[in-house]
């Protein structure tokens, strides 16, 4: 009864009544019908309820057993036992209505703390609903913080396609998160990652569950101040504070990566070990704040002499050290190259002393690869051979 019921609601019946079996014997079932009213979509509206809409039945049943016995008394007895079960029925739902309102009131105080738990949240909250199948998911709900996080209204998000509202979600990697806990139930940490797109970009850390409903929520923090002080620890950690270049621990950080892309591409490179020529003496006559001003001058004749895609870095007090990733340019070359800017600074009036560098270079051949460490032990033994006969 209850499939016919529901349907007859939906077509406008408010009530049914019929008799059924039930345990072999027979059942005066009455089933009423229950409908969204304005006060349920204060808690209900996120599920996209309407005015109106059937929600289900509420209904009662009763033996008849007892009262065909009574069939023998008359058809006006009939009628009155008839008129007794009516009204203890209509009884019944309303007593059952009553119960229903205070299970809606106490239901309706959860939702709204819920709602104002998931509202004032400091993290994002994203609700999802799986459509085609998997391969796309439409907003559910929105919290305040994730309006915040993301720049963008809750209005102005539900019932849209994740896919229109963050066009870059996939290159994010999120959307591959989302389908498999959506499949699976596993929830999943999405880790620290850049979102960017033509409207927003920032770094994300997401949270990713299946709840029992089948949509899927994320929660997630907007983390990229977190990454920008990281960044900013990581290049003090990596740069010399006089000169600017990487120092020797920034230096072999990534010159130790240039030599794996190198050596997986097959390219040479060019490394010049760099030692600036009395710079004691420099210390000695005119003080340490001359010196300094050495050394920063012979950080821009290298600047001027390299390309931006070659690593400089300071790695010592009077020490350089150059990755010329060009392969087309032979060390020959490059040293040419830096003793002419040397010879341009030096010819510079009002000169108090001349700036000059010994140089040694050792090229890294991939057919033959070797350690960053040799290669800068190979440079250094050919440039303090260098200094060596400059001194005699």
């Amino acid at each position: 009864m209850s499939g016919g019921a529901l349907q007859a609601f939906e077509r406008g019946v408010k009530e049914v009544i019929g008799i059924e079996k039930i345990g072999g014997d027979d059942h005066m079932r009455l089933m009423r019908s229950l409908v969204t009213e304005e006060s349920c979509l204060k808690c209900h509206s996120w599920r996209g309820y309407k005015v109106g809409k059937i929600l289900g039945g509420i209904g009662v049943s009763i033996a008849m057993k007892p009262f065909y016995a009574l069939l023998e008394t008359g058809t006006v007895r009939l009628s009155v036992i008839h008129g007794i079960v009516y009204l203890f029925f209509v009884i019944l739902i309303v007593l059952g209505g009553t119960r229903l309102k205070a299970a809606h009131g106490q239901l309706s105080e959860s939702e709204n703390r819920f709602r104002e738990l998931f509202d004032n949240m400091k993290s994002g909250v994203a609700v999802y609903e799986a459509v085609d199948g998997g391969n796309d998911f439409v907003f559910r709900d929105f919290n305040r913080a994730a309006e915040e996080t993301d720049r963008i209204l809750k209005a102005d998000v539900v019932g849209r396609s994740v896919l229109q509202v963050f066009p870059a979600v996939k290159e994010f990697g999120l959307f591959e998160t989302l389908q498999n806990v959506w499949k699976d139930g596993i929830p999943r940490h999405h880790p620290v990652s850049q979102y960017k797109d033509g409207r927003i970009e920032g770094w994300r850390e997401n949270y990713i569950y299946k709840l029992h409903s089948g949509e899927v929520v994320a929660i997630y923090d907007d983390v990229t101040e977190s990454k920008k002080r990281e960044e900013e620890i990581r290049i003090l950690v990596a740069t010399d504070p006089l000169t600017g270049l990487r120092n020797r621990r920034g230096f072999m950080t990534l010159a130790d990566q240039q030599i794996k892309v190198a050596t997986r591409t097959n390219k040479k490179m060019s490394l010049l070990f760099i030692d600036i020529d009395g710079l004691k003496r420099i210390n000695d006559t005119w003080g340490h704040e001359e010196g300094d001003r050495v050394l920063v001058s012979a950080t821009t004749i290298l600047k001027q002499t390299f390309r931006e895609s070659d690593i400089l870095a300071r790695i010592g007090g009077d020490e350089f050290a150059v990755l010329a990733v060009d392969a087309a340019e032979t060390p020959e070359i490059v040293v040419k190259r830096l003793t002419g800017q040397i010879a341009l600074h030096n010819a510079a009036p009002d000169r108090r002393y001349e700036i000059s560098m010994s140089i040694g270079t050792a090229v890294y051949d991939p057919q033959r690869p070797c350690s960053l460490d040799e290669l800068i032990s190979r440079a250094d033994t050919l440039m303090y051979e260098q200094k060596k006969n400059e001194i005699r």
